[in-house]
């Protein structure tokens, strides 16, 4: 959940989660992308027009074009984005740090944004803020499921 105010209309927001250990070598875990414009939730088996029980149960995002919203962050105010990382399983060993990385583009693996980067290119690309807001009106989080331990799972049965 990022909540997020731009100097431009659109936003190409990419999240890397990394562990970092005692040394601080950090270590790519997964990712998790969205472009600003597609920010509205929908309810998966609406998308799915009730023919499936869609699972799991992740953020849904629309994908008609009736679906886009031109110029969501045009106002400056904060916007929510909500999307889930790639699904993976790491165990973060004890003394390591978990790492969140925010960047606006990734030009090595994915297309610029056309609103943003007119030419596709990085040297056609605007100058662009993002900020990103952690007060108690707009609480930027990320969620990580906790495995619990052996003993925690024995005493709970």
């Amino acid at each position: 959940h990022i909540w997020l105010s731009a100097n431009q209309a659109d936003a190409d927001v990419y999240v890397y989660l990394s562990d970092v250990d005692e040394k601080g070598e950090a270590y790519y875990v997964t990712d998790g992308q969205l472009r600003a414009g597609w920010a509205k939730m929908y309810d998966n088996n609406v998308l799915a027009q009730h023919q499936l029980d869609v699972k799991p149960e992740l953020p849904w995002h629309g994908y008609e074009q009736a679906q886009w919203q031109e110029g969501i962050l045009a106002s400056g105010e904060p916007v929510e984005l909500t999307f889930d990382l790639l699904p993976t399983s790491w165990k973060f060993k004890k003394g390591h740090k978990i790492r969140i990385s925010i960047a606006g583009a990734d030009a090595a693996t994915f297309e610029l944004n056309p609103t943003i980067c007119p030419d596709g290119t990085l040297g056609s690309c605007k100058e662009t803020t993002y900020t990103i807001h952690t007060d108690a009106a707009h609480p930027s989080r990320v969620e990580l499921p906790i495995i619990p331990s052996r003993s925690q799972v024995q005493a709970s049965r």
